[in-house]
């Protein structure tokens, strides 16, 4: 657990740091500051929409979740902007492309980042996920584990969502 934290830390540096150089660049570009002075730059500061909690990162876009339940996204050229229509979010998973969010009620939304027009698709919900207490998201391989113990997959190219737990012992 301390190891997977400390991964996520250090993600998030690494991730807040490059926006920042991007988001930061244009900034000090337009106006000098007098010397010995310093600009703060918070991911708090860029979105004003509470805290930022939990970061994400896919190939070349990064998700970030604050504590209001809002989700926002940068790309590597520096742009922030808000995941429309997802509100209550209480975990995100970013994927190669494509990305999950949890809400609050338990069910999993879906969306996709498009790398050749930079923007993010609409979110839409997967159907027949309920009760959802976890979600993970690998190269398009999705997971989901419901509060009963149920263990979900499905491939975000494909239209079905399978069940793989809980299963028949083999012998």
């Amino acid at each position: 657990m301390k190891k997977m934290r400390s991964r996520k830390i250090i993600s998030f540096v690494l991730v807040l740091t490059v926006f920042l150089s991007f988001a930061a660049y244009p900034l000090a570009a337009e106006e000098e500051l007098p010397q010995g002075t310093e600009r703060t730059v918070t991911a708090d500061s860029l979105i004003g929409d509470g805290r930022a909690v939990e970061i994400s990162s896919g190939r070349s876009f990064h998700l970030l979740r604050t504590n209001t339940g809002n989700v926002w996204w940068f790309n590597k050229l520096g742009s922030l902007e808000q995941v429309e229509d997802l509100q209550n979010i209480i975990a995100i998973d970013a994927g190669s492309d494509s990305s999950l969010a949890l809400k609050l009620d338990g069910t999993v939304w879906q969306f996709s980042f498009d790398d050749e027009n930079q923007s993010m698709s609409q979110p839409e919900q997967v159907w027949g996920l309920n009760n959802i207490v976890q979600i993970s998201n690998f190269n398009g391989i999705c997971m989901a584990l419901s509060e009963s113990g149920e263990l979900w997959e499905w491939d975000t190219g494909e239209s079905y969502v399978q069940t793989l737990l809980p299963q028949e012992p083999t012998l």
